[in-house]
């Protein structure tokens, strides 16, 4: 197929043709020249010539595999204290740890959305699985940008198949659910190698 190659201005350079794309390419380059689609859409209706203009290129002279990516700061020292409650409240601040129905408490503390919008240290993860039983356990944002906010804030977090809460952190019962297998081993789960434990 056929398509115009003009000026960044729109001068008319040369006709060239190229194989027949299904959708038309975003850059074609011509020699040393290079040009970028300027008719919208996939093909002119009018069976005019497909447009491409010409772009301002040049060539990077830092040598492959190119400069690290630049490392934002880190978001500044969490303030534990700026804290709020998700779920029912015994008294402003403070969450009614008695449990509900499910075996949750009714009520939990995470750290306040201004301090959340400061910044994370951790992805912000929901879905993590009990190595006791196995199964996996949601939670909600709140929670989930705390541990991302502060990964040691809590120092249990719940099952939903057990019921109960149990121990995060490096000796603690829980991974982050991220398509990794787990084994069974002397009718015990166990962590795989790679998968990051809860809590830290």
């Amino acid at each position: 197929m056929d398509i115009e190659l003009q000026t960044e201005g729109g001068g008319h350079v040369a006709v060239v043709e190229i194989p027949p794309f299904q959708r038309l390419p975003a850059v074609v380059i011509w020699g040393v020249r290079t040009f970028t689609l300027h008719t919208a859409g996939e093909r002119p209706a009018d069976g005019a010539l497909p447009v491409y203009r010409e772009a301002f290129a040049f060539v990077s002279l830092t040598p492959s595999p190119g400069k690290p990516r630049p490392t934002p700061p880190p978001p500044p020292e969490v303030d534990r204290s700026a804290r709020e409650v998700v779920g029912a409240a015994v008294a402003p601040g403070v969450p009614d740890t008695a449990a509900g129905p499910d075996g949750q408490q009714r009520g939990y503390v995470v750290l306040s959305a201004e301090e959340r919008a400061k910044g994370f240290v951790r992805p912000v993860r929901r879905h993590y699985r009990h190595l006791k039983c196995g199964d996996q356990t949601t939670m909600g944002y709140a929670l989930a940008e705390t541990y991302a906010r502060d990964p040691g804030f809590y120092g249990a977090t719940f099952c939903v198949t057990c019921k109960a809460h149990f121990p995060v952190g490096p000796d603690g019962e829980f991974v982050w659910a991220g398509g990794f297998v787990i084994t069974k081993d002397a009718e015990r789960l166990v962590q795989n190698p790679g998968e990051e434990k809860v809590g830290t």
